[in-house]
């Protein structure tokens, strides 16, 4: 299989990564006195790209963005100061597209054991997005697919 031709995967891995970004930021110290939109940030400072933030601006990713939507990712391309999950420039993770494609191979497995799936009648899906998301409960019936005689 082409992994990287299942553009709704590979959306909903970036969504995935946009609600719940798997790093709070690289810290670096300011080397020098530095001013941004009028701030002045001193030298000796550290400072931080959060992805979290980013992640949650309504200007880049539209006024839904508590909802879990992948097709936002189909619908355009990001730049790189506005959706980062692995970093961005030098500092960033090497290890991001193995990370997705990993991702991806697993989640085709395990769905390729399933013949569907459902939420449990009378359950609602709970989501914290930060820090981590928390499920005090997995609301979902399971069908297996039978093993070929």
């Amino acid at each position: 299989r082409d992994i990287g031709g299942m553009d709704y995967l590979m959306a909903t891995l970036d969504e995935s990564l946009r609600c719940i970004a798997p790093s709070g930021g690289g810290a670096r110290m300011c080397s020098h006195d530095v001013t941004i939109s009028g701030y002045t940030i001193p030298k000796g400072w550290v400072i931080t790209a959060d992805p979290r933030i980013a992640n949650t601006l309504t200007e880049t990713f539209g006024n839904d963005i508590d909802a879990f939507n992948p097709d936002r990712f189909l619908q355009r391309k990001y730049k790189a100061d506005e959706f980062f999950p692995g970093g961005t420039g030098s500092h960033q993770c090497p290890g991001i597209s193995l990370a997705k494609t990993a991702a991806a191979t697993y989640i085709l497995a395990f769905l390729e054991r399933f013949e569907s799936w459902s939420q449990i009648e009378g359950t609602e899906e709970q989501w914290n997005y930060i820090p981590f998301v928390c499920m005090t409960d997995f609301p979902v019936n399971l069908v297996g697919r039978r093993a070929a005689a």
